[in-house]
């Protein structure tokens, strides 16, 4: 076979062989075509939830629904959310109306291009009412009461919006009146205290009475105290009553209206201590001196005995009845014998609310 033979034989091998293997146009390595999306239904109808009349500073939610031809809901789609009126009220972009300023609005809604819309009608909460408390009171002079307003809106609620009250009294020589509602009774008679918000009042009727004559309180009274009944069985016969002079008098200081010193026989150590007077009420202190550890000293220490103490601290509240003050104590009254000490404390304390104390001239 000659040469030439040989290359033609060849080259019509490949040949053959090319057209067995090429792939064609429509071979089976091309992808199939994505499919056609669905196309949307259209947006046959929108609704609104109906907004309520607000009040100024209000707000509310609105929620708008989307159906089709056939009356199915259609989620998923955007609202678009507008007011006509921006300066009578805002609409956010989910939705929220917030009122603010009185007048009338309309809120829409749009979704594809379709639009559906609500009326909103907004109004300024006013103080359509006012009460006084307490509507009457009695005062003796240079007494002091705190009177307090109460609004409600014109529906009948109390009112939530901020308001000044302008208060007045009728007669400023009987009782005063300040900017807090503040009453002051000057001298006996009667004052109409008015409070005023916007055009609306209402009023409360003040009696000045004269106060009871001060008590003359300057010099030496006796002083009985006895342990509270709730622990008196416990103490010993000689410390179940005991006697003491209190005088009282011109105070250090302008906090007080008495300096007290308590004297007796039996008296070892007393800090002096303060007393309030308001008409015919009595307020004594007997102050406390050291703390030690689970028990109080108190500045009145009254030996018993060579061996046996009473240690005494508390308030006393009291009332005047002419030559004779009845009162109670609020404190401690410890009784102290052998062994006890500094350390263990007192054979026994009686703390208690109603320690028995009498005063007379």
């Amino acid at each position: 076979m000659s040469i030439r033979h040989f290359f033609l034989i060849l080259v019509a091998a490949v040949a053959c062989s090319g057209t067995t293997d090429a792939p064609t146009a429509h071979g089976i390595d091309a992808p199939p075509p994505p499919p056609t999306p669905p196309t949307p239904a259209a947006v046959a109808s929108i609704t609104l939830t109906t907004i309520p009349d607000l009040a100024v500073g209000d707000s509310v939610p609105v929620t708008a629904t989307a159906r089709d031809a056939a009356g199915a809901l259609l989620l998923g789609r955007t609202v678009t959310w507008t007011t006509n009126n921006p300066g009578v009220a805002t609409v956010d972009s989910k939705g929220m109306v917030r009122a603010l300023l009185p007048g009338t609005v309309t809120i829409t809604a749009t979704i594809d291009g379709l639009s559906a819309s609500e009326n909103a009608n907004t109004y300024q909460l006013v103080v359509s009412s006012l009460a006084v408390s307490p509507p009457t009171d009695t005062l003796f002079t240079e007494r002091h009461v705190g009177l307090f307003v109460t609004a409600r809106d014109q529906f009948g609620h109390l009112f939530r919006g901020n308001y000044v009250t302008k208060w007045t009294s009728s007669d400023l020589t009987v009782a005063t009146v300040d900017a807090t509602g503040r009453v002051t009774a000057l001298r006996p008679g009667s004052s109409t205290i008015t409070a005023t918000v916007n055009s609306v009042s209402a009023a409360s009727v003040i009696t000045v009475v004269a106060a009871p004559a001060t008590v003359d309180m300057l010099g030496d009274w006796t002083m009985t105290l006895s342990p509270s009944p709730s622990c008196r069985s416990r103490f010993p016969a000689i410390a179940q009553t005991r006697i003491y002079t209190i005088r009282f008098s011109k105070p250090y200081t302008t906090n007080e209206d008495f300096r007290i010193d308590i004297t007796g026989a039996s008296v070892d150590l007393f800090n002096a201590g303060r007393a309030w007077l308001k008409g015919t009420s009595l307020t004594i202190e007997i102050p406390g001196d050291t703390q030690y550890s689970g028990w109080a000293s108190g500045s009145l220490l009254d030996r018993l005995s060579a061996t046996e103490v009473l240690n005494i601290w508390g308030g006393v509240t009291a009332d005047i009845e002419g030559p004779v003050i009845h009162g109670t104590m609020t404190g401690e009254i410890n009784y102290w014998s052998p062994p006890a000490d500094l350390v263990t404390g007192p054979t026994f304390v009686c703390a208690a609310t109603v320690h028995v104390v009498t005063l007379y001239r």
